[in-house]
């Protein structure tokens, strides 16, 4: 953790709406952000900061293709693993209309295509963390989590 990190937020309120989403990319940009993260899907923002010469983490899919060396990573969605398994239930006749809360652990969410900016031992560390996840021996919310200021926000466990 690093204490003097700071987040900003912009909502564009839409996922996909690649004019909002670049300006919300330059505007924190402009205010010096120098790493960005969304939850939309286009790749505005990957792309704005490849040309602004900051960093961003593709969303859904790599977006290395728009910002070369831009990305640091990708969070990617496989929702093939998701179908597969639906699919094969409804096939089996087992299928039933309930949330599918898949994550990193079924193999839903991976992270990947780090960029050339990614120190080898940063991208080791990130997939270890990723392995122990997956494997089930870490669970990122089971607490404490602190803020930033030291106050427990999440007790252990």
């Amino acid at each position: 953790m690093n204490p003097k990190v700071t987040t900003q937020v912009v909502w564009v309120n839409s996922w996909f709406d690649p004019g909002k989403e670049r300006d919300a990319a330059l505007a924190l940009i402009s205010q010096g952000s120098d790493t960005l993260m969304q939850n939309t899907d286009s790749p505005a923002v990957v792309q704005a900061a490849e040309q602004k010469g900051v960093h961003a983490f593709g969303w859904d899919s790599s977006m290395a293709k728009f910002g070369p060396k831009a990305q640091l990573a990708a969070s990617v969605l496989h929702w093939d693993v998701i179908y597969k398994k639906t699919f094969q239930d409804v096939l089996a006749n087992t299928w039933k209309p309930l949330p599918i809360w898949w994550g990193v652990r079924q193999g839903a969410v991976d992270i990947e295509d780090f960029g050339p900016d990614v120190l080898a031992p940063v991208k080791a560390l990130a997939l270890s963390v990723r392995d122990k996840i997956r494997a089930g021996t870490l669970h990122p919310f089971a607490g404490p989590i602190a803020d930033q200021a030291g106050n427990v926000l999440v007790p252990a466990g």
